[in-house]
């Protein structure tokens, strides 16, 4: 038997490929004991075509996906917060001064001879407290991406062939003669 000969075998073999592949994946994955994943008793499990017998191996493979999540929330609001300020103000009054002499500088309990009243104003300043608001800080809010790696493990399954032989049967492997 030739190379053309499998080729053609293999062809032949249609969909049956795709049923045997099902039932081995489901094998593997659903009766996953060792007794059971080296017995193919199913009519399909093992391919034949003129003498040549064909098996497919399975694996799994890790397919990656991302999704946005939300991770909490913060909440900025403003509060208005009140504290007792204090500040020293210099302020002016005027006082009353009155000595009392006599025209020849003796002191005297006379001032307004002739007179019954004087008017003299007296000032003082007053303390006027204002309250301005103005802008003491700006606060700018944004959000930014980081991007950092994160290293993903997971199992996965394969199907290899393992080869018991009996008496001396003669086993060409590809992969160790490559070796």
């Amino acid at each position: 038997m030739n190379r053309t000969d499998i080729e053609q075998g293999v062809r032949n073999l249609g969909r049956s490929t795709i049923t045997t592949c099902k039932e081995l994946w489901h094998k593997l994955t659903h009766d996953n004991s060792a007794a059971d994943v080296n017995i193919f008793d199913s009519p399909g499990s093992v391919l034949q075509a003129e003498g040549i017998a064909e098996l497919e191996l399975l694996s799994e493979s890790l397919q990656i996906d991302k999704q946005k999540i939300v991770d909490g929330e913060l909440s900025i609001r403003k509060e208005v917060v009140t504290e007792l300020q204090t500040i020293q103000v210099p302020v002016t009054r005027e006082e009353l001064v009155i000595e009392r002499r006599s025209a020849d500088g003796r002191c005297t309990s006379e001032v307004l001879r002739g007179q019954q009243q004087i008017r003299i104003p007296m000032s003082k300043e007053r303390v006027i407290v204002s309250k301005t608001p103005m802008i003491s800080e700006v606060a700018k809010i944004s959000r930014r991406k980081i991007v950092e790696t994160k290293s993903i493990s997971s199992p996965v399954r394969h199907e290899e062939l393992r080869i018991t032989s009996e008496g001396d049967a003669p086993i060409v492997d590809d992969r160790t003669e490559a070796a």
